[in-house]
């Protein structure tokens, strides 16, 4: 159970890259100068995160959160193209509910949708921000099914976001 887990929070974080469309193997200029506050309950940080800024695994429930920023590539595609590639990752891919939000003063995406990886089902929570020439992610995903605990957190941990720009490459 214990390798599944890893496996599973493995396949989570790298689906994270998608939004990229160049895959989680190519270097891209990442974010600075941006805020957001851990998450709340007993979420662990990871230090493998693959590509993802930052990345959380919650030990009792399996779920993984995490963030992924990307600058510089892609910020004229549409909000709705960014989290397609995305669903793309996942097999079966299903959305449950989608709706325009607004995160840091711009407008985002938030997607949830279920299907498998790895021939299990999962539950995924997508949120897709763009601002001054950056791309955000943030993912929240857990087996079967995303905790209504869980689904608050991430919540908490989206709306505390802010970006004052700048990336790595400026």
């Amino acid at each position: 159970m214990r390798t599944y887990r890893r496996a599973f929070i493995c396949l989570t974080i790298l689906s994270v890259g998608a939004c990229s469309l160049s895959g989680p193997l190519r270097e891209d200029a990442k974010a600075k100068n941006y805020t957001v506050k851990a998450p709340l309950g007993k979420w662990n940080a990871l230090d493998d995160k693959a590509d993802a800024d930052q990345a959380w695994t919650n030990p009792s429930s399996g779920a993984t959160l995490a963030l992924r920023s990307l600058c510089f590539r892609y910020e004229h595609i549409p909000l709705k193209s960014l989290n397609q590639n995305v669903l793309s990752i996942v097999n079966n891919a299903q959305i449950t509910s989608q709706e325009e939000t607004r995160i840091d003063s711009r407008s985002a995406l938030d997607t949830v949708f279920v299907g498998d990886l790895d021939g299990v089902q999962v539950e995924t929570r997508h949120v897709v921000l763009k601002k001054d020439h950056c791309i955000f992610d943030f993912t929240l995903s857990q087996i079967d099914a995303i905790t209504p605990q869980h689904q608050k957190e991430f919540s908490k941990f989206v709306n505390s976001f802010h970006f004052e720009g700048g990336s790595e490459n400026e």
